[in-house]
């Protein structure tokens, strides 16, 4: 079909194809999609905007059904979840949240026990220090008397966390000051959750997989008895999530437990490639500050600017949009409909597009390449240690196999069985 980049039926079942093929032709007859030579923007008008419409229409569906009038969309994951969400349904009452992992840590520990706020702590594979300090808000510089007997050059591991008795008694060392920190990011969330009225049934909306957010709600829920009951909707949630208990509850999209696990893996080999079409062009939120009797975020200002994303992004507005003038029954769009062009892109990409996205940057607690294919084919096959950690570090995985092995191959069965040894 003139025009459309990815049009691929793999998925499609018979009773959908007529409606497959509308949405293809309506995207092909877009004035703006068959001139324009910015392929980022094509591909996230063809993509990412049928995606987009699928998953909100899925929300809809469960908020309408569980009767929660309370919309949270969650930083940063679920500002264009929102735009286009607030395009569909405008009579509905939205609300951003600022919040991440980072910003619920100090808030959410129930006690001052050391062993409680080490388990609490959300720390990269390996770590020093100063990444501790930093997620229990401390100021290096202001406590280098009390830390001047610690090296500050020591790498940990996650893994190992619990067996280091000089983190335990680091932790020890600066209690009152942690303690403080607790108390004053207790004031400081539960205020900002009263004024932005996250209260009674609300819906939580964000990218998903392992529930920890809201997890990390629930945590704060109960310690500061707030009688909420937290509705989670996400674009998936995995089969080793923690899983969330009534009266609270947690659903994907594409899937949610032990439900599709084949898509789990087609989602995971491109998972951070998925992650930054989403992703808001701002920094994570930190923790919160009290500025003129008023709760505020506090946003880390080091963040990547994307062009490419931007584009991208813009792409998939443009098509809602575009649907929204045209009355297009949104019904056509069911979700696999709405992620097939989607999977495809991710798993199965064109030469073009794996040179315009694979070199962009991610953050996973350290910073790399989509595809972290550093050295030569040579080199991999002769220091298999290497191509196991680049494998790993890589966000695009399955294409770092296809360029492993640039052969026709199971990359996929491939991908998976390494996924059940490695990760």
């Amino acid at each position: 079909m003139k025009g459309v980049i990815y049009y691929n039926k793999k998925m499609i079942s018979k009773n959908d194809i007529d409606n497959y093929n509308n949405i293809e032709e309506f995207i092909s007859s877009n004035k703006i999609y068959n001139t324009t030579n910015d392929r980022s923007y094509k591909l996230g008008f063809e993509i990412f905007g049928v995606f987009l419409i699928g998953f909100c229409k899925w929300i809809h569906e469960n908020i309408t059904k569980e009767k929660i009038n309370n919309i949270f969309f969650l930083a940063r994951d679920g500002y264009i979840v929102k735009e286009v969400y607030d395009k569909l349904y405008p009579n509905e009452n939205t609300k951003y949240l600022y919040i991440s992992r980072k910003s619920l840590v100090l808030p959410s520990i129930k006690s001052y026990n050391t062993n409680e706020i080490i388990d609490s702590l959300i720390l990269p594979p390996s770590f020093k220090i100063d990444d501790i300090l930093s997620l229990l808000n401390i100021d290096i510089d202001k406590v280098k008397s009390k830390i001047n007997k610690y090296d500050l050059n020591k790498i940990y591991y996650r893994k190992k966390l619990n067996e280091y008795n000089d983190i335990k008694k680091l932790i020890d060392d600066l209690k009152d000051i942690i303690i403080k920190n607790i108390k004053e990011q207790e004031d400081y969330f539960t205020k900002y959750l009263k004024d932005e009225e996250f209260k009674d049934k609300v819906a939580i909306i964000d990218i998903g997989w392992h529930n920890s957010i809201q997890n990390y709600f629930i945590k704060i829920n109960d310690k500061f008895k707030l009688n909420t009951r937290i509705f989670g909707y996400y674009v998936g949630v995995y089969d080793n999530a923690k899983k969330v208990k009534e009266p609270h509850k947690a659903k994907g999209y594409l899937y949610e437990y032990y439900k599709d696990n084949d898509l789990q893996y087609k989602t995971f080999s491109f998972v951070s490639l998925l992650e930054s079409m989403f992703l808001k062009n701002e920094g994570t939120t930190l923790s919160y500050k009290k500025i003129n009797n008023q709760i505020k975020p506090v946003i880390d200002s080091n963040n990547i600017e994307n062009k490419i994303i931007e584009s991208f992004q813009k792409g998939a507005i443009d098509f809602v949009d575009y649907f929204i003038n045209k009355k297009i029954d949104i019904n056509i769009i069911n979700k696999n409909i709405a992620m097939n062009n989607l999977i495809e892109f991710g798993l199965n990409p064109k030469k073009e597009d794996i040179k315009l996205f694979g070199n962009m940057i991610f953050e996973n607690f350290s910073y790399n390449s989509l595809i972290n294919f550093n050295k030569s084919n040579l080199y991999y096959y002769t220091h298999l240690k290497q191509a196991k950690l680049d494998f790993y570090k890589s966000g695009w995985r399955i294409v770092f196999l296809k360029k492993l092995i640039p052969i026709k191959f199971p990359h996929f069965l491939i991908f998976k069985i390494l996924c059940k040894m490695f990760l």
